[in-house]
């Protein structure tokens, strides 16, 4: 996940997870999964779930929105893990 990922517009939406606990997740154990509400309804774009730890110990769930460079994701939105997402953490 790039610097450029995380523009204002897209922080608004990520209240409930700064961007700094979100690149967290990709140096600590997380999993990538299918989002089951699919892609963009504007754009089309594919979506997934990023589930993973913080370094403070929190478990956060972010929908995460490809992007036309292959290597960056664009956070749509965070909140704290389901018990369900949770399940998908420890099963991996």
């Amino acid at each position: 996940m790039s610097e450029r990922s995380c523009s204002q517009r897209t922080e608004a939406h990520l209240s409930r997870a700064s961007a700094n606990e979100i690149r967290q997740l990709l140096g600590n154990r997380h999993v990538t999964t299918d989002n089951p509400r699919g892609a963009n309804p504007t754009s089309g774009a594919s979506r997934s779930l990023l589930i993973g730890n913080t370094d403070g110990g929190r478990r956060l769930t972010v929908v995460i929105e490809a992007t036309l460079d292959p290597t960056t994701w664009l956070p749509v939105t965070a909140w704290e893990s389901t018990t369900d997402e949770r399940r998908l953490l420890d099963e991996r």
